[in-house]
C-alpha cells in the first residue's frame, strides 16, 4: 500500500495552494520533529511533508529556493533536536563526514538540509523554502544526522521540575530523633 504517490494532490506550504505534486526524483525520507514523513525531492527542488501518514493524512510541498528564489536541489533535510549536540553531514565526492557543533547552541528543531546546488550545508527556513549556507566547498553534500549531548544542561521545562521536586523534599517534615 502506498503511503503517497508522485502525482498525488498536495498544498503548497507557502501559498496554501492545492496542485498535482511532480515528485520525479524521491530520495531521502525523514521523520520531522513533529512525527511528520519528509520525503526530498531531489533534483526537484522540493520538500513533500505527510502529516498522519494513512487514512486521515496531509500532504504538502515545500519549493526550496536560494535567497534569489533559484530552485535548489538537496540531497537530505535532518534537524536539529536539541540545543547541545552534533550536527553530521557527509560529502559523497570526497569520502568524508563532517562534524559541526554550535558555541552557543542550536536553535531547536531548526532544520539543515545537503545542497547539491551550490555544493553547500544549508539552513532551511520550514516557513518560505529558503536555503541559507552555513558551509560552503563541498564536493557532493549528501546525509544529515543529528546526535544530541547527553551532558547537555536541560531544558528549562525540565530544569523547572528538577527544582520543584528539590523544593518538595526540603519543605517534607522531618522526624526528629528522641532524646
Amino acid at each position: 500500500m502506498g503511503v503517497v504517490w508522485g502525482n498525488d494532490m498536495a498544498t503548497n506550504a507557502v501559498t496554501g495552494q492545492t496542485a498535482q505534486m511532480n515528485v520525479f526524483d524521491p530520495d531521502s525520507l525523514n521523520l520531522t520533529p513533529t512525527g511528520s514523513l519528509l520525503l526530498s525531492n531531489e533534483s526537484g527542488a522540493q520538500l513533500t511533508e505527510v502529516t498522519n501518514p494513512g487514512a486521515t493524512q496531509n500532504v504538502s510541498v515545500l519549493n526550496l529556493t536560494d535567497a534569489s528564489g533559484n530552485p535548489v536541489n538537496t540531497d537530505d533535510t535532518g534537524f536539529a533536536t536539541a540545543a547541545r549536540g552534533t550536527l553530521l553531514f557527509s560529502d559523497a565526492k570526497n569520502n568524508v563526514v563532517y562534524a559541526l557543533t554550535a558555541n552557543h547552541g542550536f536553535t531547536l528543531n531548526q532544520a539543515y538540509s545537503s545542497d547539491k546546488t551550490n555544493h553547500s550545508l544549508d539552513m532551511l527556513n520550514f516557513s518560505t523554502g529558503v536555503l541559507t549556507p552555513i558551509v560552503t566547498g563541498l564536493g557532493a553534500p549528501a546525509g544529515i544526522g543529528f546526535v544530541s549531548d547527553p551532558a547537555a544542561v536541560p531544558e528549562p521545562a525540565t530544569l523547572a521540575l528538577i527544582m520543584l521536586a528539590a523544593g518538595g523534599l526540603l519543605l517534607m517534615p522531618r522526624k526528629r530523633a528522641s532524646r
